[in-house]
């Protein structure tokens, strides 16, 4: 496992760099990376990102400092936008958010709106699968034919949670 951890971030520190960066090390070495995490803190995504933070600055050239930020709302979207509002541009801020987001960014362009063609996709911390089911009376057959039938009601764990994700 750790491993993969160190290949992870590895890749993830090459591609961080911006044009002109020079070598990874001289770019990180007295810098400070901010994993903002799009949760609370205490849940699985904030473990993720603080177990990232712990190893993060250790694998990549430079030695940069690792901080961990959470950054809650909108369903993970404030930390998301933040990217573009306010974060520094120049690979010293990550973000780690559920990819049900990208999901809802697609189905419900006009509430989520957030393009994931603008962000660059630097790795994953743990791997997901995504499983859309509906009960046979429903008669859709695919995504195409459950959005033509308008809004369908079903069961989540509340508001921002990972099935609520994919409401349209």
């Amino acid at each position: 496992m750790t491993v993969r951890i160190a290949a992870l971030l590895l890749v993830a520190a090459m591609l961080m760099l911006p044009p002109g960066a020079g070598r990874a090390e001289d770019f990180y070495r007295g810098k400070t990376v901010t994993i903002l995490v799009s949760t609370s803190p205490g849940g699985g995504f904030d473990a993720n990102g603080r177990l990232l933070a712990r190893h993060f600055g250790t694998y990549v050239p430079g030695k940069p400092t690792v901080i961990v930020q959470n950054m809650p709302g909108a369903g993970g979207g404030t930390a998301v936008r933040y990217l573009d509002h306010g974060a520094a541009k120049d690979g010293t801020v990550i973000t780690i958010f559920n990819v049900g987001l990208i999901g809802d960014s697609l189905l419900a362009p006009q509430r989520t709106q957030i393009d994931f063609r603008d962000y660059a996709w630097i790795g994953s911390v743990a791997e997901n699968l995504a499983v859309c089911y509906l009960w046979h009376s429903v008669g859709a057959k695919n995504i195409a034919e459950m959005r033509a039938r308008g809004r369908l009601n079903y069961g989540s764990t509340g508001a921002g949670g990972g099935a609520a994700y994919m409401t349209s």
